[in-house]
């Protein structure tokens, strides 16, 4: 079993939720099954990678900021091993462990537990137990509640990438130590490369809007490799009359700011082109070859008091797909 040294408590502490006796098996749907397939990234449906756009805790306390995130396994027959990998937003920095579901088990963890004092996001791919290769299984679903000391909370569905394989990812070889996952229309689907924000409400009226997308490339947990950085991604700031403005910024492994008068950088400012009353939205686009997804979190303190105001957030829309790689160092699960 490999388990890296953040997550090596939760690793060991979920294993044990699995009888080790029971036979692993990949999920190899019906070709109906694939042929009613979208190849689309989609929160609505099960898939074989799962993404949860943002996990937060806070060391000394975990009361006022934490990440519960729960995973399930949906198939009615088939055990599955889940290969975590943890993001740290700050530096891309990885740590993974290994969690087992036998069919129909759910299981909850806290991110104050695996990596307490850290803010990132969470990567989680099914693997074969006795190579750790990437497989088809579209059947993992999960969802997450996260909440900020800053007020900030939501409950947000993982972002779901169905697998358009059955079996063992192509040209895996375990001897190689490393497996690609090619999310592009043929293997995986492909990734999201241009994300909105739906509705931003003026920040005139109290509300405060953290804006959050990640990266989606690059290589997870092996040596000499890391995460793609997003770097240069443009993007235009719509109101509610069809008027627009443009903005170019860049970013590390995962972006995260408020939307206010620093970001994004338009002329005229935000709290100025949305004012009172007023609402827009945003497009943005990394480079070709990006992927990306995320999400948004509204806090306003009047929720309570005004009708028109609201706290909450939701995963972000996209756009626009692109193909993009994402390689992985391959260990058996052994459970």
């Amino acid at each position: 079993m490999q388990c890296n040294h953040i997550l090596a408590r939760l690793c060991l502490t979920l294993l044990t939720l699995t009888p080790l006796s029971l036979a692993a098996m990949a999920a190899e749907p019906s070709l109906r099954e694939l042929a009613d397939l979208r190849p689309t990234v989609n929160a609505q449906r099960p898939g074989s990678v799962l993404v949860f756009n943002i996990y937060t805790s806070d060391a000394t306390k975990p009361e006022t900021q934490n990440t519960s995130i729960t995973i399930t396994n949906t198939n009615k027959q088939q055990f599955v091993a889940l290969h975590l990998f943890a993001i740290r937003g700050s530096d891309g920095s990885v740590a993974d462990a290994f969690i087992c579901l036998t069919a129909n088990q759910t299981t909850t963890i806290l991110t104050s537990e695996f990596d307490p004092g850290s803010t990132g996001y969470l990567v989680v791919i099914a693997v074969d137990r006795r190579t750790g290769c990437p497989i088809g299984f579209n059947s993992l679903i999960g969802s997450e509640y996260v909440k900020f000391a800053s007020g900030h909370t939501a409950g947000l569905p993982a972002e779901s990438i169905p697998a358009l394989f059955t079996g063992a990812v192509p040209d895996c070889q375990a001897s190689a130590q490393i497996a690609k996952l090619n999310f592009d229309g043929v293997d995986y689907a492909e990734l999201p490369n241009t994300i909105s924000v739906d509705k931003i409400p003026s920040p005139a009226e109290g509300n405060s809007t953290m804006v959050i997308f990640n990266s989606l490339g690059g290589s997870l947990n092996i040596a000499g490799s890391s995460v793609a950085r997003i770097g240069d991604f443009t993007g235009r700031l719509f109101d509610d009359a069809e008027n627009s403005v443009g903005f170019t910024a860049n970013a590390g492994y995962q972006f995260r700011s408020l939307l206010d008068d620093k970001f994004p950088t338009t002329t005229p400012r935000l709290a100025t082109f949305i004012p009172t009353g007023r609402t827009g939205w945003m497009r943005i686009t990394a480079a070709e070859g990006h992927g990306i997804t995320g999400a948004v979190l509204n806090f306003n303190p009047d929720t309570a008091i005004k009708r028109t105001v609201f706290s909450g957030g939701r995963n972000l829309p996209y756009l626009k797909t692109t193909s993009a790689t994402l390689t992985i160092g391959l260990f058996p699960p052994g459970c």
